[in-house]
């Protein structure tokens, strides 16, 4: 997992947080000092959003940041019934 960057609002982290989701990127906030520190898991996506959160913070009321929302919602109700149907499969002995 690598930090990519600190976005000074938290509001505006969730955005970027839903379109990186949307993208098929795995992450993470945490609050920080300066704001809210975005975490990337796959180390192969470092880079591109790297990039993506200087657009972002370049202008974050693109309407494509706004729309990440409910795709991200989808993403992840779609992952936790994964998790869900997985827990059901699971046998204790």
């Amino acid at each position: 997992m690598r930090h990519i960057g600190t976005i000074p609002d938290a509001e505006l982290a969730a955005r970027f947080q839903d379109f990186l989701i949307a993208q098929g990127t795995k992450c993470r906030l945490d609050d920080d000092a300066g704001g809210v520190a975005v975490w990337v898991y796959d180390d192969d996506r470092v880079t591109a959003a790297r990039v993506q959160l200087a657009e972002f913070l370049a202008q974050p009321d693109d309407t494509r940041y706004r729309e990440a929302r409910e795709q991200a919602d989808s993403i992840l109700r779609e992952e936790a019934a994964k998790r869900k149907a997985a827990r059901r499969n699971t046998v204790v002995m």
